[in-house]
């Protein structure tokens, strides 16, 4: 099912997101901050939903504001408004209910897996014939679906005990989508479908990239303390969660960057910059 309002809300944030940033570089402090608590608004009404898609929408435009006020808090190192904005937003970064966003993960499933018994079914789905995978109508022949489908259940079974916990295995999780994955070839448009909408790594990398979200901003935080960018920041407290390496701080001059080593597949780093302070 498309949701194209989450990209409408998306956009609008963006557009009161320049809005502020017109009104900061002019001097009017008040109009930014007015136009940060409009996107935070627009970030906590896009995750009411509370699916997936719903929640990390929310977190992104949050993203967006702090991006903002760190920005400004940069620029305008005189206006403590600004870096007490951020310092506030932070504390609103909506942290992942993951039972809440895979509740309907094995409903959908197991639904879609019916409906493409039937033309009728294929028909409410959306899909066209070229949709459907050629391997389709021969794997009722070649495979047990009855059991597959056990599989699949139990694969969900295993991911939904782990995301109970607060702070899940991430090898536990891997080894349910695994599983999952495997249990799914026997019904290969379905697990065509599932690959595309879940191509973010699902809840597997969730809570970590929330936990390297909340650490790269705590540390920009530190960074915007005093009238200028110091040399170097307190980081040994804030330790990857993906790899155990301390956040990186570097301010080469021009810009101060923030990085989260591991947080991108391929153990890249997710590097945050924010510029240096406004010239006198």
């Amino acid at each position: 099912m498309l949701l194209p309002e989450f990209a409408d809300m998306k956009g609008a944030a963006r557009l009161v997101s320049l809005r502020g940033s017109i009104a900061a570089v002019e001097g009017r402090t008040k109009d930014a901050l007015a136009d940060a608590e409009r996107v935070l608004t627009i970030a906590r009404h896009s995750g009411e939903e509370g699916h997936a898609i719903s929640r990390m929408v929310a977190e992104s435009i949050t993203t967006i504001a702090m991006n903002d006020l760190a920005t400004w808090a940069s620029m305008h190192r005189e206006e403590p408004a600004y870096r007490m904005a951020l310092s506030e937003a932070l504390k609103t970064l909506p942290q992942p209910d993951l039972r809440r966003e895979h509740a309907s993960d094995l409903f959908m499933l197991l639904s879609v897996i019916e409906l493409l018994k039937s033309e009728r079914g294929r028909t409410d789905l959306g899909l066209k014939q070229d949709d459907t995978s050629p391997y389709e109508p021969y794997m009722p022949f070649l495979v047990n679906q009855t059991a597959a489908k056990s599989e699949i259940v139990q694969a969900a079974r295993l991911h939904w005990a782990e995301i109970a916990k607060p702070s899940p295995d991430t090898a536990v999780l891997r080894v349910a989508a695994r599983k999952r994955d495997q249990a799914l070839q026997a019904f290969p448009t379905v697990a065509d479908l599932y690959g595309i909408f879940n191509s973010s790594g699902g809840a597997s990398l969730r809570h970590e990239s929330w936990v390297a979200r909340r650490q790269v901003y705590t540390a920009a935080l530190r960074a915007l303390e005093g009238k200028a960018p110091p040399k170097a920041i307190k980081t040994d407290d804030l330790l990857s969660p993906f790899d155990g390496t301390p956040l990186t701080y570097k301010f080469d001059g021009k810009k101060i960057s923030l990085a989260a080593s591991g947080w991108q597949d391929g153990h890249n780093a997710h590097v945050v910059t924010i510029p240096p302070p406004k010239p006198n």
